[in-house]
């Protein structure tokens, strides 16, 4: 999946000091996160923020997807997936870059306490 490909191009970007594109979501947190990684520091607030920057960038990217196609694509899409996987496997696929993002923000929160 092209996400995929995306998070490991980010892991790249952090661990490197390759230059980071104006079209590569969350810039600012991988930049962040690179240079808190160089002074040998834990960077575990900046790592979950970037986790959350790239939940939120899926979650935006997959509604702008599913309004380009229109409704009557989308119906079809999810009669494929529910045909393919059972409506349950298919309710969970299509939810989950929501789920995500709220497990990533649940546990920011618990992070913080």
């Amino acid at each position: 999946m092209a996400f995929n490909r995306l998070y490991k191009q980010i892991e790249t970007l952090i661990r490197t000091d390759d230059e980071v594109a104006d079209s590569i979501p969350c810039k600012s947190d991988i930049l962040s996160l690179r240079e808190c990684r160089k002074g040998g520091k834990t960077c575990d607030d900046l790592g979950l923020e970037l986790l959350r920057c790239m939940a939120q960038y899926k979650v935006d990217t997959t509604e702008k997807i599913r309004q380009a196609i229109g409704v009557a694509k989308y119906n079809e899409y999810v009669k494929a997936m529910v045909e393919k996987h059972g409506k349950e496997k298919a309710e969970e696929i299509i939810a989950e870059p929501s789920e995500q993002l709220k497990d990533i923000e649940a546990y920011q929160v618990l992070h913080r306490v």
